[in-house]
Order: C-alpha cells, then structure tokens, then sequence
C-alpha cells in the first residue's frame, strides 16, 4: 500500500507519457475536491440568498482574499465572486452564475443551477455547469440531503495559458448528506457526507477513460462491512475519511482511502458486495 502526500495536482508529464498510480489517484482525488468544494460553496450561497428572504442584496468579505455574494431578484440570479479567496486551503478566483427561484432552499426536488465562469482554483481553470437538488428523505428528520449532477464537459486544466486538460469528469446524481452544522450559515461548522460515481477521461487520452466509484459497501481485509461514503470537513486536507475505487479499461483497478492529511491507495483486491 502506498501513501500519496495529497497536493495540488500539477504534475506535467511528457506527452504519451504513462500515468502511474500515483498520478491517476492525485487527478481523481483533486478532482472530487475540487467540485466539492464548488458544491459546498454554491450550497452557502443558496441558504444565504435564503436568510436574505430573496431579495436584493450584496454581501462581501474580506477575511482572506474576498469574496462576494449578491442576488437579483428580477434575474433570480446569484453571483459569487472570488478574489484570491483561501478557502479549505484552496485559493479560488472567479465567478459563479447560480440561478435560484424564490423560496427554493430546503424545498424537495427544488434545484440551484450553477455555471463557472473563468474560474480557477490554485490558478488552475476549472469548467463546468451542474445542478443541486434538495431531497426529502424519510429516515433524515434532522440532516439536509441534496442531489448534485455534474453535467458533462466539466474540466480542470494544467496551470497556465491555454493547457491542455488534466481530467474531465461527470457526475450522475452523488448524494450530499449535511451530518453536522446543519443550522448554521458558516461552512467551517459544516460536514458533509458522500457517495457517488464520477467518469471522464484523463490527460484527453482516450485509453484512459475512468469510473471512479465510492464504496459504500465493501468488505474490508478483516471481513468487516465498511461503509467508505466520503466525509468532508473543513479540518481535513483532503476527505476525512472514504474509500474509492478506480477502474481503467486494461489496467488494475486502484482503490484509495481518504486519510485527511494524505491518501492512501494500492491495486490489492479486497471484496466489494
């Protein structure tokens, strides 16, 4: 088993280069922490145009780098705004578009539509358009369950001018889960839970088409059904805990496990009900 001290993930290599498991684990891995982020930052967004009662408004701070929020209600249109702003350790510029109907937030099945535009995290430019839905759930009285799609065509390139693109991915559906902090407008108090499938392609190469898939039930080398559903925090470098697999046409299947500060990945099969 090997341990991937979790960075940002810029590590060129020369063209036709092969990736290592190390590579494919830190594009994966960044890339699922990249668009959570834009998640749990559209989600704040939402609840804020909420407690604004969906009227006009502009809201900014300043505390690291700035950002700010305002809403129109003619557009039913939110924009964030990021200045340099350091948030989970992430430097983030740009814009985000995030349509959003009156009286929608913790509504069932109502939706927040989001688009970036010239957006960079770590100055990495970072594309796409996605949607957030709030569910219901029969057995959640107390958490905040969402739905999040994030539609194809979704990309982060290679940092700098005109860079070829690292990974493109999509989501179908990944389910939020809001465990802790569900009452309070800061993130830092937030902790969310995870599970979803994401697929794409790695370094446009289309031999390296990918599912990456979050186990939320397998059986572990003690014979232990573990529930790997990805929980993030503000604490944690990376997720705090989680466990997902990555499969490649013609190559071993990977599977890494989120250790807050790094992860830990291997090709060792385990048994997956």
């Amino acid at each position: 088993m090997a341990l991937l001290a979790f960075t940002v993930y810029h590590c060129k290599k020369e063209e036709n280069a092969a990736l290592d498991n190390a590579d494919i684990v830190r594009d994966n891995a960044g890339a699922m922490l990249y668009y959570h982020t834009v998640f749990r930052e559209v989600e704040n967004a939402w609840a804020i145009v909420d407690s604004n009662k969906y009227q006009d408004f502009a809201f900014e701070e300043s505390v690291r780098g700035n950002k700010k929020i305002s809403y129109d209600y003619e557009e039913g249109l939110a924009t964030i705004e990021y200045n340099n702003w350091l948030t989970h350790g992430l430097v983030i510029d740009g814009y985000i578009d995030v349509e959003i109907e009156e009286d929608s937030y913790r509504v069932h099945d109502k939706m927040a539509k989001l688009n970036l535009i010239n957006f960079y995290i770590e100055d990495q430019e970072v594309t796409a358009s996605a949607r957030i839905q709030y569910k219901v759930v029969a057995d959640s009285i107390v958490n905040d369950n969402f739905t999040f799609t994030l539609l194809d065509g979704a990309t982060i390139y290679e940092k700098g001018f005109n860079t070829p693109a690292i990974i493109t991915a999509s989501i179908n559906s990944g389910k939020y889960e809001r465990i802790e902090g569900n009452e309070a407008l800061s993130q830092e108090e937030h902790v969310w839970k995870y599970s979803g499938t994401m697929t794409g392609i790695l370094r446009e190469n289309p031999n390296l088409k990918y599912t990456n898939t979050i186990l939320t039930s397998y059986m572990n080398v003690n014979q232990q059904n573990v529930d790997g559903s990805v929980i993030f925090s503000m604490d944690c470098k990376t997720g705090a805990r989680g466990t997902s697999e990555i499969k490649i046409q013609k190559r071993p299947t990977i599977w890494y496990y989120y250790l807050c500060s790094g992860i830990e990945f291997n090709s060792e099969p385990v048994s997956v009900k």
